[in-house]
């Protein structure tokens, strides 16, 4: 494993029984219909057969690091497109210590976690200047969804619209403060006439 916590993964090695290799994307989604996210590996090695010391017992050190396992190809590697998606992609590589990453690779299955989705959330809102929910970041895990939803082309939400929603959340809650108020003074004036 690498030197700093924030590199750790967890890392699984799999020895298929049969001729069928599954791929590590069906792993992966087999596991997260069993498992918590935290649980699921970020990074799968399939081998042919455990590797064994000359006593039978699985040599450890022999078994191959994600690095010098050979990468499962993609048919087309799609870069990130635009500014907003060139700065997501350059935070998850900040965090997940990963080269090149698609446009389309979801940040869970790069080994992000969510302490890490923590650190790229508060360095989104440092570079984009405003607050940015962890939900709305869980929902869209992939580079493209991300920069979608905050570009605001995502369910048609604009920045503009989000912001005219949380200004009438707070006109909504200011009247509400006053008309309770005004309730409040009424009570006590009536008191006071029945009590004369």
């Amino acid at each position: 494993m690498p030197e700093t916590a924030d590199r750790e993964r967890l890392l699984a090695y799999v020895v298929a029984k049969s001729n069928l290799r599954p791929s590590a994307a069906e792993l992966r989604q087999f596991l997260q219909e069993q498992l918590p996210e935290y649980m699921v590996p970020a990074d799968f090695i399939v081998l042919d057969e455990w590797p064994r010391t000359a006593n039978g017992k699985i040599d450890l050190q022999a078994l191959s690091s994600p690095s010098e396992a050979p990468a499962e190809s993609k048919a087309v590697y799609q870069p990130p497109q635009n500014e907003l998606e060139q700065l997501i992609a350059g935070l998850w590589q900040e965090v997940l210590f990963v080269e090149a990453i698609d446009r389309d690779d979801n940040f869970f299955d790069l080994g992000g976690h969510s302490l890490l989705l923590m650190k790229v959330n508060l360095k989104l809102k440092h570079h984009c200047g405003k607050e940015i929910s962890l939900v709305e970041m869980f929902k869209y895990p992939t580079i493209a969804t991300l920069a979608d939803f905050l570009s605001g082309q995502q369910n048609g939400d604009s920045p503009d619209s989000l912001q005219k929603i949380q200004e009438r959340a707070a006109n909504r809650r200011e009247t509400s403060q006053q008309q309770r108020a005004r309730r409040q003074k009424y009570r006590s004036h009536r008191g006071v006439k029945e009590a004369v």
